[in-house]
């Protein structure tokens, strides 16, 4: 039996490729709640041809109750011009505008580190991605284990 819609909606962001069926499980989860689930792989995401993909995403985040992104090794394919961000990383820059907690855990000089705090921006530093928190505190990407729960790679 289907849930009662809650109308609460998820903005769902991540890059598809090699996640297309871990998708597709999150999708009919979240649905199966009865939340309403914003998520492009699924065509959820209201069109407005008057707008770029990129505005049309984040558009949707801006307008979602809970953002749910999930920072993997693979970069997007949505990037609009050479060396710009991908669409994804536009979705979490947008939803990190607003401010919502997170918890990562990283390695520091091969010592696991776990940090709570608020990402203030996802930036290109030399050629590498950093979250960078509101402390001001940089976390280069490549080293992050698990993002609000979630594993981002395996310990070496």
């Amino acid at each position: 039996m289907a849930a009662e819609r809650n109308h609460i909606k998820v903005f769902v962001a991540s890059t598809v490729y090699n996640f297309q069926s871990d998708l597709d499980r999150i999708y009919n989860l979240l649905d199966g709640y009865g939340y309403d689930v914003l998520m492009s792989h699924k065509g959820t995401i209201p069109l407005d041809s008057s707008k770029s993909n990129a505005q049309v995403c984040t558009d949707g985040v801006e307008e979602c109750d809970v953002f749910l992104g999930f920072i993997r090794p693979d970069y997007g394919s949505g990037v609009l011009e050479r060396g710009g961000m991908s669409i994804t990383h536009m979705e979490f820059q947008t939803a990190m505008k607003r401010n919502i907690p997170s918890t990562i855990v990283y390695l520091q000089n091969d010592e696991k580190k776990t940090i709570k705090g608020l990402i203030e921006t996802m930036s290109v530093i030399d050629g590498f991605e950093y979250l960078i928190l509101t402390t001001k505190e940089q976390i280069k990407l490549d080293t992050v284990l698990t993002f609000n729960g979630r594993r981002h790679k395996e310990e070496e």
